[in-house]
């Protein structure tokens, strides 16, 4: 059984454009990491439910679930506001890397900062 899943970014935003957002309009910068959050969050539901059982090799799964939900772990006491601070010290100490898409910036920003154990 083949599963298709759409990777898509919240919107057309790159991380210059997050970046200006920091720079300009916190409130902004914190309502697209929270949509991001909110999507990823809803698309880790589906791997980890559909996907998961339609998958029986672990490492096809582990795959999917990498390309969609990010290589990162997050402590148990992460909240919007550390989510944030660090996707936005990432975006101004990336300039180089302001062409990405918002979502991969974030994603980026918090594999750096929090990588899964036995990674780095």
């Amino acid at each position: 059984m083949a599963v298709a899943i759409a990777v898509s970014p919240a919107h057309a935003l790159d991380a210059k454009g997050f970046a200006r957002m920091c720079e300009n309009d916190i409130s902004e910068a914190t309502a697209y990491v929270s949509g991001v959050w909110d999507k990823r969050r809803d698309d880790m539901l589906v791997v980890g439910g559909i996907v998961a059982n339609a998958m029986p090799d672990k490492r096809d799964y582990e795959f999917v679930r990498t390309i969609v939900g990010g290589n990162f772990c997050l402590p148990a006491d992460a909240n919007l506001a550390m989510v944030l601070v660090q996707a936005c010290k990432w975006v101004k100490a990336n300039p180089d890397k302001g062409n990405n898409t918002g979502n991969s910036a974030l994603f980026s920003a918090w594999e750096e900062r929090w990588p899964c154990p036995g990674q780095k």
